[in-house]
């Protein structure tokens, strides 16, 4: 619970929690392999939209080290062991790092992280603020809420002259960078109806996608059969 957030849901370590299952396990589940259980990997498209944009240093974004292990050039750690290291049969893979206990130097990522889960935090609501006005014409005033969050990270404010478009794409971007892993960014596409197999196009990870289909999960059949008046969703 620091400065920045509005609303968080409350976790805690083993030292007080009764037998089980009772932390954040987003790390145990998605992490890097070896520490964790790496179900969930970022995908090579990510990685290079945060190398699209530069801090006032000239340095890469600082937010993609704190999002993602890679096997960065000068050497990055996962969990006290270097990365080429770790991995060195294959050094292109890619791990979420955050929500991990990586500062804690652990064999492997615990079940019951004491991280809390952040629901709203303050550069969520400022860039939803800057969307809002976008999208209501008034384009001019959301560049201090987009610029507010990029300053956070040593970034340039955003380019004069955006049109409205321009301004929701660049509105989307950051939204990624800043809450990577954080469960926004399907809400974000399906707001602005960007579900659609462009997807493909623009990430090959996205290939699954089918249109019509793939923007609903399939109702389990045992729901369907308790329920006469259920009905399957489409393509499923």
């Amino acid at each position: 619970n620091n400065q920045e957030s509005l609303f968080e849901v409350q976790f805690g370590d083993r030292s007080f929690l009764s037998a089980g299952v009772r932390g954040l396990n987003i790390a145990r589940m998605v992490g890097p392999c070896g520490p964790s259980f790496c179900d969930g990997r970022p995908t090579r498209w990510y990685v290079e939209q945060f190398r699209q944009d530069s801090t006032l240093g000239g340095e890469a974004d600082p937010r993609l080290d704190l999002t993602i292990y890679y096997n960065k050039p000068g050497g990055m750690d996962v969990y006290g062991t270097p990365f080429a290291q770790r991995y060195p049969a294959d050094t292109s893979v890619l791990f979420f790092k955050k929500y991990g206990e990586y500062y804690l130097g652990l064999a492997d990522q615990d079940w019951d992280a004491a991280i809390n889960f952040r629901v709203i935090r303050y550069a969520d609501v400022l860039l939803m603020q800057a969307e809002a006005l976008n999208e209501l014409g008034r384009t001019l005033e959301a560049y201090p809420f987009v610029d507010r969050v990029r300053a956070r990270v040593g970034l340039a404010p955003l380019p004069a002259g955006l049109t409205k478009d321009q301004m929701r794409q660049r509105i989307l971007r950051e939204r990624m960078f800043e809450l990577g892993l954080e469960g926004q960014r399907w809400a974000d596409l399906r707001r602005h109806n960007l579900l659609d197999p462009s997807l493909a196009a623009r990430d090959g990870e996205f290939q699954f996608f089918v249109s019509g289909k793939s923007e609903l999960l399939p109702i389990p059949q045992t729901e369907i059969d308790l329920n006469p008046n259920a009905r399957q969703n489409t393509g499923w």
